[in-house]
């Protein structure tokens, strides 16, 4: 645990990544523990799941929201990995909403010396190809970029899980002979195919950095303005 406070401490302060506000590290009673950031509108899941469950059409106000979530995130994940720090948890369970339904990432910390039995204990559905097929591989910023694909594939689908199996071998195989998830519903095409996808590029060294995923993602929620109506006085 002093690892970890230790760790979360170090990180700089972002405004997409959960801060360690305190800490306290030889409370005789409780143990050291981290005094963190209180998000009340719990994870990005949770708010997903009860968008799904008020049914109909999506609103606009939630179709952007959405798109902003998944901007929030790349941006504290391009905080990250300038740090030259590894998520490996990456999901919409780990984004937690303040009070101001900002995004804040979280769940990430040191790997630790037994890394092949932790990840064990990972869910299968974020993992790169690479790390399923070679548990004594580490995780990197590009086994990252992939998680982010998946949970940007939960956000446009409101909470659901991709594949239609969790069986280490049997995704493998999936994934072998080129299976991706299905566009969501809600997904615009444009950023299904430029960004979804190329996060689960089968070659990690041609998946795309955060700060690339970030910018297609800001230039798809705040579009540039249209110049070809202007015109100027001779």
């Amino acid at each position: 645990m002093l690892d970890k406070i230790k760790f979360v401490g170090d990180v700089p302060r972002h405004e997409n990544v959960l801060a360690m506000l305190g800490k306290v590290n030889d409370d005789i009673q409780t143990g050291p523990y981290m005094v963190l950031e209180y998000c009340k509108n719990g994870t990005l899941r949770d708010w997903l799941l009860a968008q799904k469950a008020k049914g109909g059409e999506l609103s606009a106000d939630t179709a952007d929201r959405m798109t902003e979530y998944a901007v929030q995130i790349a941006a504290g994940m391009e905080h990250l990995s300038e740090k030259k720090i590894v998520h490996r948890r990456l999901m919409s369970k780990n984004v937690l909403l303040n009070g101001k339904m900002v995004a804040k990432v979280m769940g990430f910390g040191p790997e630790g010396k037994d890394a092949a039995k932790n990840k064990s204990r990972l869910p299968t559905k974020w993992m790169a190809l690479e790390i399923l097929q070679d548990p004594q591989l580490h995780y990197t910023t590009a086994s990252d970029v992939w998680a982010f694909g998946i949970t940007l594939w939960e956000i446009y689908s409101l909470g659901d899980l991709p594949y239609p199996t969790g069986h280490k071998d049997k995704l493998i195989t999936l994934l072998e002979n080129g299976t991706r998830p299905d566009k969501p519903v809600e997904c615009p095409d444009d950023i299904y195919n430029q960004v979804m996808q190329k996060c689960m590029y089968h070659d990690p060294s041609k998946r795309p950095s955060f700060q690339q995923i970030k910018n297609q993602l800001n230039d798809f929620f705040h579009p540039p303005p249209d110049d070809s109506g202007m015109y100027y006085g001779l």
